[in-house]
């Protein structure tokens, strides 16, 4: 029979490192949703939904939370590229994300409100994304498993 306590079983430093990070970057997502989030009503002429914070991105959220909980081919299976499908999409979303708020940036230098948008998000989240991203990277290149003795 299996158990989910039997996949955690003879790891290395190196899986529950990129296992932690993803746990971040999938707390991170959430946050970044909940700190957006104000009127959820669905405006689709602009792929945007009513009510966030300029510096939100849809499918910027979509990808980190995906790619976080594709964490979970790391965990059941031992297939060598299961670490490399987190880092992309967490990646891919998080450029996205910080494209996104690179117009709340230039209200700060130009000094005018023209945008608008939380610059403390918009800035914090892909900056904490990157260090769960570095994470998962250095993780990649260490063993899964640990060798039976």
């Amino acid at each position: 029979m299996f158990k989910i306590k039997d996949s955690f079983k003879n790891r290395t430093i190196g899986f529950y490192l990129g296992f932690g990070a993803a746990c971040a970057a999938l707390a991170v997502a959430i946050v970044y949703l909940i700190a957006s989030t104000k009127d959820m009503s669905l405006m689709p002429a602009d792929n945007q939904i009513s009510g966030m914070d300029r510096t939100f991105s849809v499918l910027g959220f979509i990808l980190v939370l995906v790619g976080a909980l594709t964490e979970v081919l790391v965990v059941f299976t031992d297939f060598k590229f299961a670490p490399v499908v987190p880092i992309a999409l967490i990646s891919v979303g998080t450029g996205i994300s910080f494209y996104q708020c690179l117009p709340t940036l230039m209200d700060v230098v130009n000094g005018i409100n023209f945008f608008g948008g939380n610059l403390g998000i918009a800035f914090a989240i892909p900056v904490v994304l990157a260090v769960t991203i570095i994470a998962m990277c250095v993780a990649s290149f260490m063993d899964m498993r640990k060798e039976p003795a």
